[in-house]
């Protein structure tokens, strides 16, 4: 089993490669929840808390995020950035949306890797699952703002996303870890 440290260092080579099998590479390494538990906070007023793993400004960004049973997040985009997420525990439903109306809706289980490479489209995520469900996503380039619209092909609203921990370490007092490391 490879760890998160060694798909990091592969992820790096593949970008500088300009390898556009990211998608492959989250397939074939098998990261285990061990791996990642250190990186899973939480935060009671967030349905989804995002921490940030790794982050190589203009290359690549490494995240984990950990979303509460039941929520659902706003349709939003990436802005310019290519969107690769694996599902490490639970379940999650992703619904597509393209120039403002739905396309498609896909429900990954633990393990199935997702990417959302097409600058027009955006999407919306749920946790289908009946406790927390945790993903693994790269974003090439890393984004610092995107867009969230209230229904499929409302106005953007722009849109600054926030970590609450980074590096494996809480950025607050309202952070807290999922797991036991």
């Amino acid at each position: 089993m490879a760890s998160l440290q060694e798909f990091i260092l592969s992820l790096k080579e593949k970008v500088q490669q300009r390898s556009n099998d990211i998608d492959e590479l989250l397939t074939n390494f098998q990261i285990s929840l061990e791996d990642c538990k250190k990186y899973a906070f939480v935060k009671d007023s967030k349905g989804c808390s995002r921490n940030l793993i790794f982050d190589e400004p203009e290359v690549c960004r490494l995240t984990l995020s950990v979303w509460k049973p039941g929520f659902q997040n706003k349709i939003h985009d990436h802005g310019q950035s290519n969107c690769y997420f694996k599902v490490i525990l639970g379940l999650l439903e992703e619904t597509h949306f393209r120039d403002g109306r739905h396309i498609a809706d896909s429900v990954y289980k633990e393990g199935q890797v997702c990417q959302m490479t097409d600058t027009g489209a955006c999407h919306q995520m749920k946790n289908k699952h009946h406790a927390h469900s945790v993903s693994l996503h790269v974003y090439i380039p890393p984004f610092d703002r995107c867009n969230t619209y209230d229904e499929a092909g409302g106005a953007a609203i722009p849109v600054t996303p926030s970590f609450i921990s980074r590096y494996g370490f809480a950025v607050d007092r309202e952070s807290r870890r999922l797991f036991d490391v």
